[in-house]
């Protein structure tokens, strides 16, 4: 049987909704439509983010002739649309939020709820979206968002560990990175990184009272990869007397472990040769390593 494909159903569906005055922001059929009066298949599109149901019906040979009837309510609000509410709904309110996402969609069924992370002045907010269901072509949704903050953004984090640094130890990280937010109760902890001059160091927040303790690791974990091309960049300057071309070492650089190696590729000109950095001593917040020439 002869059908009419996703794309091309997509395609003049798109069509038909603006020749209506009706524009979608995407629209998606998962299945083929049979060329047979009367077959049927849904497809969704979204509308200012709120995803309906329309049933395209395939009503004649004679010029292919398709119908398509939009169902009267929506079946879900999409993640974008629900920030964009949630966002209006603060504005509304004077507390705008520096940043909004709801990782999934709310259902459109009464009581179906979601919660979005909300950021306001570095603190993050879980604010709780309730269905109270579909109204002609919309959702009403309820929105909850608490008085008191329950974790930490971790770019807020990152920025705590470069400020407290440089504010009670004279020292300006390179970068620093958190894996994930930390939790504001009392004695949680997130496990994070800084890198000095190319030496990536462990740093742990603990929540403590509304505020973050920050303890950090004596020694290094590992040289990066560009604390390892410059350190090799060095020592073969200092050697020859001039800087070579280029360097390149591993992207995982090289492990603050005595014993532990890692290889590099040197071009000089028109030579290209290997060296090994061996680490030979790890203490007092140093690693001390020799760089020798490959054989």
């Amino acid at each position: 049987m002869q059908k009419v494909s996703t794309d091309e159903l997509e395609r003049r569906l798109d069509a038909s909704l603006v020749e209506r005055g009706e524009l979608a922001n995407s629209v998606d059929c998962p299945d083929e439509l049979d060329k047979k009066k009367g077959a049927q298949v849904e497809c969704a599109a979204v509308f200012l983010g709120l995803e309906q149901i329309l049933t395209v019906t395939f009503n004649g040979i004679d010029g292919d002739l398709i119908n398509v009837q939009v169902t009267e309510r929506p079946r879900r609000v999409t993640p974008f649309g629900l920030a964009n509410l949630l966002k209006t709904f603060l504005d509304e309110l004077g507390i705008p939020a520096d940043s909004i996402d709801c990782p999934d969609a709310l259902n459109a069924d009464k009581g179906s709820q979601v919660e979005c992370a909300v950021v306001r002045n570095g603190l993050g907010y879980t604010a709780t979206a309730t269905s109270n269901g579909a109204n002609g072509n919309t959702v009403d949704v309820n929105y909850v968002v608490p008085e008191k903050p329950s974790w930490w953004p971790r770019d807020g984090l990152s920025g705590h560990i470069q400020a407290v640094l440089k504010e009670h130890r004279g020292i300006s990280p390179d970068s620093a990175d958190c894996p994930d937010k930390l939790d504001i109760d009392d004695g949680s902890e997130v496990e994070c990184t800084f890198v000095i001059d190319g030496l990536e160091l462990t740093a742990t927040l603990t929540s403590n009272g509304g505020k973050i303790d920050l303890l950090t690791a004596e020694n290094p974990n590992r040289l990066t990869q560009e604390g390892l091309v410059k350190r090799v960049t060095q020592a073969v300057t200092e050697v020859t007397g001039q800087s070579p071309g280029k360097v390149e070492c591993p992207e995982e650089g090289l492990t603050a472990e005595v014993g532990e190696i890692q290889r590099c590729v040197v071009s000089t000109g028109a030579d290209e040769f290997g060296v090994t950095v061996r680490v030979t001593g790890v203490e007092g917040g140093a690693v001390n390593y020799d760089i020798t020439r490959s054989k």
